[in-house]
């Protein structure tokens, strides 16, 4: 697949078209979204820039929004998988993990 990636934090010159592994399920609360649609927000800008103080592993793929059909599930019984099923549209956003 296609990805744009950072591979070190900076500035705009260091986005990377490129391609990339396609994604798996490596928690059972994980969904993988077939993307029609992606976009960055404030976040990414802030990630890209290394200004979040989180360290994230590289290379890393921006784009924080998204809107698709879900593709993959982790596993069963979890609340955020439970809530959907192969190919029903959906999105994505940015979410705090608590």
């Amino acid at each position: 697949m296609k990805a744009v990636r950072i591979h070190e934090h900076g500035g705009v010159d260091k986005l990377r078209y490129e391609e990339a592994e396609n994604p798996r399920i490596s928690a059972p609360n994980e969904v993988i979204v077939k993307l029609r649609a992606a976009s960055v927000n404030h976040i990414d800008i802030w990630v890209r820039l290394g200004a979040t103080g989180i360290a994230i592993p590289m290379p890393h793929i921006l784009g924080g929004d998204g809107a698709g059909v879900i593709f993959d599930v982790g596993g069963e019984g979890i609340l955020c998988v439970f809530m959907y099923e192969l190919w029903e549209k959906g999105w994505m956003g940015p979410m705090l993990n608590m």
